[in-house]
């Protein structure tokens, strides 16, 4: 799961969001037909290898969104039961929104995808002086199940394909036009804090690494992968969110 609220909530940010009600009704269904079980349960199947007969589910949360901690959370101690979150430990930084984010809310900004997809090409031309020809586009796999042809492709730009210091300039354009430079308060409102993960994990949630930056590991070489990982394993060990049996039975993480 990610972006978990009301329709409500999210008519201004316009985000691609599963409906708290949906949810809700999501982990009845699964509570009601199979297990649904926590990360201490996983690890003992993980070492042991006995797998239950009855299908089991492990709820699963990616990225460290505030929804998390005001929906799925009371949600979760109101059912009686557990989750793994895997916050991307960048978050934890004072006054830091992530690329990634900044492009989904750019995205949500947007109805018009064509439009915007050929305003970036202007802009990699203005900073690059490379025209769609001379991209590599073909490279990109634009299969998806929910997005357009146009979507996957400025995800893809702006996320993987571009040289990361281009690819920052024009998300950081795009950003500033439609909401001006990102301030404590919104990112606030945007991600759990220190205080929510320990409050969570201190009720039973579990946490799980997601990376430091969201960035994708298969773009970047060994060192910096290594340092992606690590970086994100000691911030959650400092914020005291990961347990003892962390690098036994996720060695990789999320990944």
């Amino acid at each position: 799961y990610h972006h978990i609220k009301s329709t409500k909530d999210n008519k201004v940010l316009n985000l691609n969001i599963l409906n708290i009600k949906t949810f809700e009704d999501q982990i009845l269904y699964l509570k009601k037909k199979y297990n649904i079980i926590g990360d201490d349960d996983l690890c003992e199947i993980l070492l042991t290898k006995k797998v239950p007969k009855k299908p089991s589910f492990v709820l699963t949360f990616d990225d460290g969104y505030k929804d998390h901690y005001n929906y799925v959370f009371p949600l979760l101690i109101k059912h009686k039961l557990k989750g793994i979150f895997y916050p991307t430990s960048k978050i934890f930084d004072k006054n830091y929104l992530l690329d990634v984010n900044k492009i989904q809310l750019i995205l949500g900004k947007n109805r018009n995808k064509k439009k915007l997809l050929n305003y970036i090409f202007k802009e990699i031309k203005k900073f690059h002086n490379k025209n769609q020809n001379q991209l590599n586009l073909k490279k990109i796999n634009l299969k998806s199940r929910y997005d357009s042809k146009e979507t996957i492709m400025i995800k893809r730009l702006l996320q993987s394909h571009l040289e990361e210091k281009l690819r920052k300039k024009i998300i950081n354009r795009l950003f500033n036009h439609y909401f001006g430079k990102e301030n404590k308060k919104f990112v606030s409102k945007f991600y759990i804090s220190r205080a929510n993960a320990l409050e969570m994990y201190n009720n039973g949630m579990s946490f799980g690494i997601h990376g430091s930056n969201h960035y994708w590991l298969n773009s970047m070489d060994y060192k910096n992968q290594e340092n992606e990982i690590r970086s994100s394993i000691d911030k959650l060990n400092k914020i005291k969110i990961l347990k003892s049996n962390f690098s036994i039975c996720y060695p990789y993480g999320a990944y």
